[in-house]
């Protein structure tokens, strides 16, 4: 199984699994690969780096993207982490309490740990435990520029990703993925088609609209917001449908975030 870790400023703080392979999103080679295959995202796709910065978290998975439909597949399931995050289906650290619902731990805590990306046997998804939001418009307009959410889910019915229903259903949902279809273990194919769609959304932004406050360093990523709570609503969506609205309770991880300090920060 493919396990691409994404990385903009350094290498994980954390040991990866064997078969990881590191998606490089900066200019600069990193400092000490240790022997890792490591992917040039701003090589890999067009005028990559202006798209970063547009698209923030979100970029990384396109680089993904393009990765597996220009390489032979043979796997059936894909796993993406982050330099400081990852999601398993064990338990390190102790709980956030800044980021609920998930766990942090610091560098020399993570040091020993090898996380396994597998999901539980039998299973091709591992994602992160839900987090209850009141409603994603709520959580969103809380937090952020509701004008933004707002735009991008237009967007996303204009392009047939939502049905005008969903739509409602979408901004009403009481859950969130944490990290959407952008950190954790699922199937390849599924994978591919669901965050193409998000690909869609995301240029057809772009190309339309800027964030409401692209002066902010915080809110100027709202696209990977918005990007982060379409991708969580298409997820349980399509797992409810396929599991009669029960979902299973072994296809939820922890997300982990791995700081120096064992503390998460927000936007480090």
């Amino acid at each position: 199984m493919p396990i691409y870790v994404i990385c903009h400023q350094e290498l994980p703080c954390f040991s990866l699994p064997a078969e990881a392979e590191i998606i490089w999103l900066n200019a600069t080679p990193p400092v000490n690969p240790d022997g890792r295959k490591i992917h040039y995202g701003y090589d890999l796709i067009p005028e990559g780096q202006t798209l970063h910065q547009k698209l923030s978290g979100g970029f990384g998975p396109m680089v993904i993207n393009h990765l597996l439909q220009t390489t032979a597949q043979s796997d059936e399931c894909v796993t993406l982490w982050q330099y400081r995050k990852f999601v398993t289906r064990e338990r390190y650290g102790r709980p956030s309490n800044v980021y609920g619902g998930t766990h942090e731990l610091s560098v020399a805590e993570a040091a020993s740990l090898v996380p396994s990306a597998d999901p539980e046997p039998g299973q091709s998804l591992l994602f992160s435990s839900l987090l209850q939001v009141g409603s994603l418009y709520q959580q969103y307009v809380e937090c952020h520029h509701i004008a933004d959410l707002l735009r991008y889910t237009a967007l996303a019915v204009d392009l047939g990703v939502l049905t005008a229903a969903e739509s409602h259903t979408f901004l009403q949902c009481p859950w969130l993925v944490i990290g959407g279809i952008e950190l954790g273990t699922y199937p390849l194919s599924w994978w591919q088609e669901t965050f193409s769609a998000l690909e869609k959304v995301a240029t057809a932004f772009i190309a339309q609209h800027q964030p409401v406050n692209v002066a902010d360093p915080y809110q100027k990523r709202a696209l990977a917001f918005c990007q982060e709570r379409l991708g969580s609503f298409l997820l349980l969506r399509d797992v409810t449908a396929t599991c009669n609205n029960n979902i299973p309770k072994n296809l939820f991880g922890t997300v982990h975030s791995v700081t120096s300090s064992g503390v998460y920060q927000r936007g480090v």
